[in-house]
């Protein structure tokens, strides 16, 4: 037999051998669907992935435990049927919460990130000293909070945008002159004036032109006062010695 034939021979050997039919193309199809089956079956319904455990991030004046309490990330269930949203809004929840992000960390862990608000005062309240960020945001005291952050007096005729303006001051103090600042007392969003730990005061008005206000008042302080206006930081003033 000639080498011409053999090797035709064998191109159709070739042909019929990976000639795909129906009957073939529905074997791989059924087996294809039985394999994403069992591979869902075992993400969303086995043991084999269930949540087990949780991770905080970020939780550094909360402590992880308060967040994972907090959480209630339902244990034994599929890590993929976790509703991480509501995980998430659970712990927005909790006031000292800036931002949340939770995710899923195969195989068996949730994973929770968080941003902690940061106090830039004390807020004196009836009920007690609370947190009070930059935002006006009000939060309970973290127990590692500096205790010399400005405390923020608010007047009974206070409302709550003039709080929040007095927290907008005193977060936008550099931080020499935070650190001369004892109270912060407020009565309307246009009305703050600091009280300095040396008994001298500082009226400083709104929340604009800080900047400019905090240059001004670092550069009156140089020269002895017992009140310094700097409401209009083009034109201060000084009273008293």
């Amino acid at each position: 037999m000639s080498s011409s034939v053999v090797d035709s021979m064998r191109r159709f050997a070739r042909r019929r051998r990976w000639r795909w039919t129906p009957s073939k193309w529905t074997l791989v199809a059924a087996g294809a669907v039985l394999v994403l089956a069992a591979a869902t079956w075992v993400v969303l319904f086995s043991r084999l992935l269930v949540a087990q455990e949780v991770s905080v991030r970020g939780a550094d004046h909360l402590g992880p435990q308060a967040v994972a309490q907090a959480a209630r990330v339902p244990a034994g269930v599929p890590l993929a049927r976790v509703d991480l949203d509501a995980v998430a809004d659970r712990v927005a929840a909790l006031a000292a919460v800036h931002s949340v992000r939770v995710t899923r960390r195969w195989p068996h862990t949730v994973e929770i990130t968080v941003t902690e608000r940061r106090p830039v005062g004390q807020l004196v309240t009836a009920d007690g000293v609370r947190a009070i960020d930059a935002t006006g945001a009000v939060f309970p005291l973290p127990a590692t909070a500096d205790r010399a952050l400005p405390r923020l007096v608010p007047e009974p005729s206070a409302s709550a945008g003039a709080i929040i303006e007095a927290a907008k001051v005193v977060a936008r103090l550099p931080a020499v002159l935070n650190r001369k600042v004892e109270e912060v007392h407020v009565s309307s969003r246009d009305a703050v004036t600091m009280h300095l730990r040396n008994g001298d005061q500082a009226v400083w008005g709104s929340a604009d032109d800080s900047k400019r206000k905090a240059r001004v008042l670092t550069a009156l302080l140089r020269h002895p006062a017992a009140v310094y206006d700097v409401t209009v930081p083009e034109l201060p003033t000084t009273t008293g010695s």
